[in-house]
């Protein structure tokens, strides 16, 4: 589904799941939100707009961070209140930071579900 999502937005998206094994629905629908969240909160993505989402399993905890570059707008961080609300009610949570590059990096560390 992230593979159908990235290539739908307007966002030039590169997509990088460094795992296949099965994290439970509750998780996968969380790691879904928040990379449609932050894919859909950049204003007015310009002609050097990027997104690279890194999706990484480590023991019972799955990492999603989508970070983005090149926005003419801003990521509106505001957007991520349900989100945050999501993954917090698995046990996780949800950062967002700006890189050394300006990018910006919005991170969730999901539980994974059995």
């Amino acid at each position: 589904a992230l593979e159908e999502l990235a290539a739908a937005s307007d966002v030039p998206t590169t997509l990088d799941v460094r795992t296949r094994e099965n994290v439970g629905m509750e998780t996968a629908m969380a790691a879904y939100a928040t990379v449609s969240a932050v894919l859909n909160s950049v204003e007015h993505p310009g002609p050097n707009t990027r997104a690279v989402i890194l999706v990484d399993r480590d023991g019972d905890t799955l990492t999603v961070s989508v970070e983005v570059e090149g926005a003419v707008g801003t990521v509106v961080v505001a957007d991520f209140v349900n989100v945050a609300d999501r993954v917090g009610a698995l046990g996780g949570r949800l950062t967002t930071a700006e890189a050394a590059t300006g990018a910006t990096v919005v991170t969730a560390v999901i539980p994974c579900g059995q």
